[in-house]
């Protein structure tokens, strides 16, 4: 129970950075942020990546808390009988 608790808050904080980087790469795009330097790189495709990668890990602790939850199913079916 202790390891679906962590599962749970693991889950809320992971959410929360998604959303957070996704609204800082969208802000990134509409206002057009460039790197300076030589050549004008545009930012927000690298600022995509990371809500796009913590999106991915969001759906993975997902299952893992699915499976967390099958295993205390069937582990207390196995003590009652």
């Amino acid at each position: 129970m202790l390891r679906l608790l962590g599962h749970a808050v693991l889950c809320g904080l992971v959410a929360w950075m998604t959303v957070e980087t996704a609204q800082a790469a969208l802000h990134s795009f509409l206002v057009g942020e460039y790197r300076f330097g030589l050549l004008q790189m545009p930012i927000w495709p690298a600022r995509l990546m990371i809500p796009l990668g913590l999106g991915v890990l969001f759906l993975e602790l997902l299952v893992d808390g699915r499976d967390l939850v099958r295993a205390l199913i069937d582990n207390a079916e196995a003590h009652d009988g």
